[in-house]
């Protein structure tokens, strides 16, 4: 799982990409950088608020993911949830 800030590091760094295709896009289709800037830097602010809650959606989503293994102690023993094994620890070591 991803932190918050893992997941806005990520969308600046792509939307800086975007952006400068977006700006320089903009520009040779216009001519007029004032438009090239104003287009690049606003489609950036709200792409990067999008992305974000994109990736926080689809961290809450359980479908496609591997269930990491599920330990539960008591005592000296380990039983992976959902399953029949148990594993008995020698805490003497």
């Amino acid at each position: 799982m991803e932190t918050h800030l893992r997941s806005v590091v990520k969308g600046v760094s792509w939307r800086v990409i975007a952006t400068l295709v977006t700006t320089i896009v903009v520009w040779l289709i216009s001519g007029e950088v004032s438009m090239a800037l104003f287009a690049g830097l606003s489609d950036s602010l709200v792409k990067i608020g999008l992305y974000w809650g994109h990736e926080r959606v689809w961290q809450t989503v359980k479908w496609g993911r591997a269930i990491p293994h599920q330990w539960a102690k008591y005592k000296n023993t380990y039983v992976i949830k959902n399953s029949p094994r148990k594993i008995v620890v020698d805490s003497s070591l």
